[in-house]
C-alpha cells in the first residue's frame, strides 16, 4: 500500500515524459483462453466499475442506454443489475467477447439487455438516440487525438437532448517505471497474456492533459473531467448533472478491491 501511495504521488507531480505507444488493436476472433477468462473476472477493474455505478446512481439515469465497446459484459451486467428499469444495448467488434457477455446476461436472466456486433467506430449505423451512453476502457484503442475527438462527437450525436454521456479509461503513467509498477502489482499474477495486454493499455492511454485538450475541441460543452487529489491513474468524464445524495454499498468481495474503491472515491471526491 505504501508503494502504491508513493507511485500515486509521483504520478501527480512528475512531468509527462513518455509518448503514447499504441499497438495494433486486435479484434478477438479466436476462443479466449481460460487464463484470460479468470483474469477478466478477478481483475481490479471491478473497483472502477463500482465507482462508476455510484456516480451514475447519483445522477439517476432513465430510458435507454448504449454501452459502447461492451467487451465481455462486466460493466454492462452491473449496469443492468443496478438499473433494471433501463433498456440496455451493448455493442462490440468482437464476436468472442459478445459470446461471453451473452453468457453472463443469460445466467442472470436479464430481459432488458440486447447485444449487437458493431465496430464502435461505425456509430453512424445506429439510427436511434439514447438517454445514457457509457463507454469504458475503449478510448486508448484510438490511433490519434483527432480520431478520439471524432469518436466523442459521434457519441454525442446519439445522445438525446438531456441525455448523459459517461466514459472512463486509464490515464497514461508519467513514465515507463510507473507503468511497469502497475502491471507488476495488478496484472502479473493473472498470467503473461493479461499482463502484456494491461501494459499495452497503460502505454496507449491518453494523458489527463491530452484528453483535456481533446474535450475542449469537441461539441460537448457541459461535462466534468476532474483531476483527483493524487494519483490520477484513471479518467472519468461525465455530463454535468445535479447529483443527489445516496447510500451505496459496492458489490466487492475482495478486500484489496474494496480498499481500491474507497481510495479512488476519496481521491476523486465522488
Amino acid at each position: 500500500m505504501i508503494n502504491l501511495i508513493i507511485q500515486s504521488i509521483k504520478q501527480s507531480v512528475l512531468p509527462q515524459k513518455n509518448i503514447r505507444i499504441l499497438k495494433k488493436n486486435k479484434i478477438i476472433k479466436t476462443p479466449i483462453s481460460e487464463e484470460y477468462l479468470k483474469a477478466d473476472e478477478e481483475c481490479n477493474a471491478k473497483a472502477i466499475f463500482e465507482l462508476a455505478i455510484y456516480k451514475l446512481k447519483k445522477i439517476s439515469p432513465r430510458g435507454k442506454c448504449l454501452d459502447v465497446g461492451c467487451g465481455s459484459g462486466k460493466f454492462l451486467v452491473r449496469l443492468a443489475e443496478e438499473f433494471p428499469e433501463i433498456e440496455f444495448t451493448g455493442i462490440d467488434s468482437s464476436g468472442e467477447m459478445l459470446k461471453l457477455a451473452k453468457k453472463k446476461i443469460d445466467e442472470r436472466g436479464f430481459n432488458n439487455v440486447k447485444l449487437k456486433k458493431l465496430n464502435p467506430l461505425k456509430l453512424n449505423r445506429i439510427k436511434e438516440k439514447f438517454d445514457l451512453i457509457t463507454c469504458n476502457f475503449f478510448l486508448h484503442n484510438l490511433k490519434s487525438e483527432f480520431q478520439a475527438l471524432n469518436f466523442i462527437n459521434s457519441l454525442l450525436k446519439l445522445l438525446k437532448k438531456r441525455g448523459v454521456l459517461f466514459f472512463f479509461d486509464m490515464t497514461r503513467p508519467k513514465n515507463n517505471k510507473i507503468a511497469l509498477f502497475l502491471a507488476d502489482k495488478y496484472n502479473k499474477k493473472f498470467g503473461k497474456e493479461f499482463y502484456e495486454e494491461a501494459l499495452n493499455l497503460y502505454r496507449a492511454s491518453f494523458s489527463f492533459y491530452e484528453l483535456k485538450d481533446i474535450l475542449k475541441k469537441t461539441n460537448w460543452k457541459n461535462y466534468e473531467h476532474e483531476q483527483p487529489l493524487i494519483g490520477n491513474f484513471f479518467q472519468f468524464v461525465c455530463t454535468k448533472k445535479q447529483n443527489k445524495k445516496i447510500l451505496f454499498r459496492p458489490r466487492l468481495k475482495n478486500f484489496e478491491q474494496k480498499i481500491n474503491y474507497y481510495l479512488l472515491k476519496f481521491f476523486w471526491k465522488i
